[in-house]
């Protein structure tokens, strides 16, 4: 009986627990993929006029060239401002993401943060950008959300209105944007006893 129970734990060790591992890991890869798939580069974006706070905002050393977000605001209805905040509250720390809103400055429709650079409708990198959108399957002029890359590579056009799309946002973004390396931690003794 002791020897069956040592075979069925040395088999679960040996066989069972790293196939589930590979599995889930194998899950993870699959899903990676596919986030990435979904996103490959629908334009290139390189000409267009991006303003100069790049250095300022993008130039710190881990992040060299940034990442934008951009969204394109008509009228704001309430779905709009639930996806406008969970942009803001997702990505408005990330030093290496550039928040750009496209609104009518002369009547905003919707409270930003700082974490927000504002733009008017009428800025060269708004009518450039409108005019190579327009072409795009995927674009709804007053409610769009542009996932740039650090090249300047337009990876997808998402309707802010849409929440489908706004979770495949979070989904992508979270796949594309860089992840800053945190330190090790580093544990001091203070005293041995």
């Amino acid at each position: 009986m002791g020897k069956t129970i040592r075979i069925l734990f040395l088999t679960m060790m040996v066989v069972i627990f790293p196939l589930i591992s590979w599995l889930y890991l194998r899950e993870g890869i699959d899903f990676r993929k596919n986030a990435l798939h979904e996103m490959e580069p629908i334009a290139n974006l390189e000409n267009l006029a991006f303003p100069v706070f790049e250095v300022e905002v993008g130039g710190k050393e881990d992040f060299p060239a940034p990442y934008y977000v951009i969204v394109e605001l008509g009228d704001t209805d309430t779905s709009m401002n639930n996806s406008l905040s969970g942009i803001s509250t997702q990505l408005g720390q990330v030093p290496s993401v550039v928040l750009i809103a496209i609104i009518d400055k002369s009547k905003p429709a919707f409270q930003f943060s700082d974490s927000w650079v504002l733009i008017d409708r009428t800025d060269p990198l708004a009518l450039s950008l409108k005019s190579v959108s327009a072409e795009l399957p995927g674009y709804t002029p007053g409610k769009a959300v542009y996932l740039i890359d650090s090249k300047r590579q337009l990876r997808n056009i998402y309707n802010l209105s849409d929440m489908e799309q706004m979770k495949d946002f979070a989904v992508h973004a979270g796949v594309l944007l860089p992840i800053k390396n945190q330190k090790d931690l580093v544990f001091k003794r203070k005293a041995e006893y």
